[in-house]
């Protein structure tokens, strides 16, 4: 028997697009962003933080999928966002993410160049 397809103008499900481990890593104390994406169901989508703390890593997610701000603490950021397809009555789907937040690189330590000369004194 032959796999059925699917119906003309049948619309697909309502997906995230980013796969969670997909998100690049952010940097402690500069500024971050990403667009967090989905395909499927129809546009506009809505996006709604489920679980996770964003605010106090310094972050927010916007309702149209905007990932944004100044990441506070390093370490690893988990956190569950929804998906809504509205203009199909509500249709959402989850994700979970991780996001990791990287300690500020350090400059590299320079030589001082105020280090007393060593004294070589006279061999005698």
């Amino acid at each position: 028997m032959a796999a059925a397809s699917a119906k003309p103008g049948a619309k697909r499900a309502l997906t995230p697009q980013d796969k969670g481990i997909g998100l690049p890593a952010a940097v402690l104390g500069r500024p971050y962003s990403k667009r967090l994406d989905a395909q499927g169901g129809s546009p506009p989508y809505r996006y709604l933080l489920l679980n996770g703390d964003l605010e106090t890593a310094g972050l927010t997610l916007s309702p149209d999928g905007m990932l944004a701000g100044v990441p506070v603490l390093p370490g690893p950021l988990n956190f569950r966002v929804a998906v809504l397809s509205d203009a199909e009555g509500g249709r959402a789907a989850t994700q979970r993410f991780r996001l990791q937040v990287l300690a500020a690189p350090q400059p590299p330590a320079q030589a001082s160049a105020a280090l007393p000369a060593r004294d070589s004194g006279d061999l005698k």
